[in-house]
């Protein structure tokens, strides 16, 4: 398949650990959106890499999603974020 998107752990309370597969050597733009849809943080993911940490212990509690773009294609995958 086309754009694999793993996001682990999930849920987590610190770092997320973001990785994909089937882009190719395509550059990658990730966006870290909050449940109103408002964009936390955006980094861009060399395609030879494939992942990225992202560390979300400042984020509050809640429902996340990490959207991964490369040219035309788009993937999405939710993330909740958990305070103990």
């Amino acid at each position: 398949s086309i754009g694999n998107l793993s996001v682990y752990p999930n849920p987590t309370s610190d770092v997320v650990n973001i990785a994909t597969d089937g882009f190719g050597e395509k550059e990658i733009t990730m966006h870290l959106s909050d449940a109103l849809g408002r964009t936390i943080s955006t980094r861009i993911i060399d395609g030879a890499t494939r992942q990225t940490t992202v560390d979300v212990s400042a984020l509050p509690a809640g429902w996340y999603s990490v959207t991964l773009q490369s040219g035309d294609f788009r993937t999405t995958e939710k993330l909740m974020i958990s305070r103990d």
